[in-house]
């Protein structure tokens, strides 16, 4: 996995969001950033529907499974939660932007514009990690080799 996911040049951003006015990666951009390197690494995927059981009712899901050449596989569950109960239309939509945010969350996939970011040229507007450093947190001491310190340590105010 750890291979793969450096051969992953993320997902273009080829669908549009007419509601947000905004673009994103669709499912199918997502499977053709993972399709070579999965490849090249034995690793393959799986999407498929289920319930859980949250203890008063059941989840519908989408079960994304990763396996390896090996026999190896590891799975993650993302809820399928769509807009209008009952209504088919709804519960698609809801089923595909749960297969594509599990599949992309399972395998780190982020999503670029593939000409419009090579084009751009931007300033970075976050700050810098390394700007301000963030101050030491004051811890108090104590001192172990005291003979008369009995004071449970847990018992102080500590700001952790």
């Amino acid at each position: 996995m750890n291979l793969a996911q450096s051969q992953i040049k993320g997902a273009v951003k080829d669908s549009s969001n007419p509601f947000f006015k905004s673009s994103y990666a669709d499912l199918e951009s997502v499977m053709a950033a993972l399709r070579e390197p999965c490849s090249k690494n034995g690793l393959s995927y799986t999407q498929m529907t289920d319930f859980i059981n949250t203890g008063t009712t059941s989840q519908l899901c989408v079960v994304t499974r990763i396996m390896h050449t090996s026999g190896e596989w590891l799975e993650g569950y993302f809820p399928i939660v769509p807009g209008k109960p009952n209504d088919p239309q709804a519960l698609g939509s809801a089923t595909s932007y749960a297969r594509r945010f599990s599949l992309s969350a399972a395998f780190g996939v982020f999503q670029i514009d593939d000409d419009g970011e090579k084009t751009q040229t931007r300033t970075n507007n976050y700050p810098s990690r390394t700007a301000a450093p963030m101050p030491a947190k004051q811890v108090p001491t104590r001192n172990v080799n005291a003979p008369t310190q009995t004071k449970n340590f847990a018992d102080q105010d500590i700001p952790f």
